[in-house]
C-alpha cells in the first residue's frame, strides 16, 4: 500500500478507515472535554443535569463498539 492509496475514497476499506478515525475523533474530544465543563454547565448554566452526565458517559462507551468494529 502507498501513501495515495490512502485518499482513494471510493475504495471502501479506506472509507471505512476515515469514517471510524472521525468517529474516535469525536468521542476521544467529548469524553476528555466533558468532565472539566461538566461542572461548569452544572452548576453556572443549569443546562446539565447529573442525569445528563450519566447518559452521556453510558452513551459514548457504548457508541465506540460500533464504530471500532
Amino acid at each position: 500500500m502507498r501513501v495515495a492509496d490512502l485518499f482513494r475514497f471510493r475504495n471502501e476499506e479506506m472509507k471505512v478507515l476515515h469514517l471510524t478515525m472521525i468517529a474516535f475523533f469525536i468521542t476521544f474530544v467529548t469524553w476528555f472535554n466533558m468532565a472539566p465543563l461538566a461542572t461548569t454547565m452544572i452548576s453556572e448554566t443549569g443546562f446539565l443535569t447529573q442525569e445528563h452526565l450519566a447518559v452521556f458517559a453510558i452513551m459514548n462507551v457504548a457508541l465506540t463498539v460500533p464504530a471500532r468494529s
